[in-house]
């Protein structure tokens, strides 16, 4: 492939990755805008003791969810294996703590092989610095 086609891609995926920039800083303050109107609703909830409220295009409910938390792990350890209850633990492996672990040991942990993912990272690219200009333009005769 011509340098000038795979050059033009680089820059229109460029133009690509800060369009999306642009659009996440966007929906940043819209995020943000959610989450005060959330806050405000709760407190008029809560007020009025009420668990929901209706608006002309929308509801909303609140309530309770219980999300569990390790208080204890070598209690939460010994229950897994005593119980082979190895469901409860989500099956992802932490790459940093792994990357650490071989690294200290100098070696490899048994039973975990690796997965190479192509990556690509776009910088934009320093501009060229102009030749400086002559304040004095030659006269023409």
């Amino acid at each position: 492939m011509a340098r000038t086609a795979i050059g033009s891609r680089v820059d229109k995926l460029y133009k690509l990755v800060e369009e999306k920039r642009l659009q996440s800083k966007k929906l940043k303050g819209v995020e943000e805008r959610i989450r005060e109107l959330e806050s405000e609703i709760r407190t008029m909830l809560k007020k009025d003791k009420l668990e929901g409220a209706v608006g002309t295009t929308a509801q909303v409910k609140t309530g309770v969810k219980h999300i569990p938390i390790v208080d204890d792990w070598k209690k939460v350890q010994a229950f897994i294996i005593r119980n082979k209850a190895f469901s409860i633990l989500q099956k992802r492996l932490s790459s940093t703590a792994i990357e650490e672990m071989v690294e200290h040991r100098r070696k490899p942990i048994p039973g975990i092989g690796y997965l190479a993912v192509d990556t690509m990272s776009i910088t934009k690219r320093a501009q060229k610095k102009k030749a400086p200009t002559n304040a004095r333009k030659a006269r023409s005769k």
